[in-house]
């Protein structure tokens, strides 16, 4: 898995953005197969932040520390396919919990 992330924030994968929407669909059916994959994304990896600086790209935060310049993704003719990745974000930070929660009845 940690490859899978290495390789996602590569550079070179992002030239090829219009192809990653299988990717970013693999990554949400594996997050969605159950809450152990939910749980080791998000105990294991950096994963929010990591979507959140693939979909940001130039504006990203982490993208001032590089000395070079992001690819960008989609344009004005075809749109970037976010779909899948926009649903991880949101299936990973639904199932996220805090020690504030634990003490939450009803959660």
């Amino acid at each position: 898995m940690q490859m899978i992330m290495h390789k996602l924030l590569d550079s070179e994968c992002h030239k090829n953005w219009s192809r990653l929407a299988h990717y970013f669909t693999l990554l949400l059916e594996i997050a969605q197969g159950g809450r152990y994959q939910t749980l080791y994304m998000l105990q294991n990896y950096n994963f929010v932040v990591d979507i959140c600086d693939i979909m940001l790209g130039d504006k990203s935060p982490k993208a001032v520390a590089e000395k070079e310049k992001r690819v960008s993704m989609g344009g004005s003719v075809s749109t970037t396919p976010f779909g899948a990745l926009v649903a991880l974000m949101s299936h990973l930070v639904r199932s996220m919990h805090t020690k504030q929660m634990m003490n939450v009845p009803g959660l």
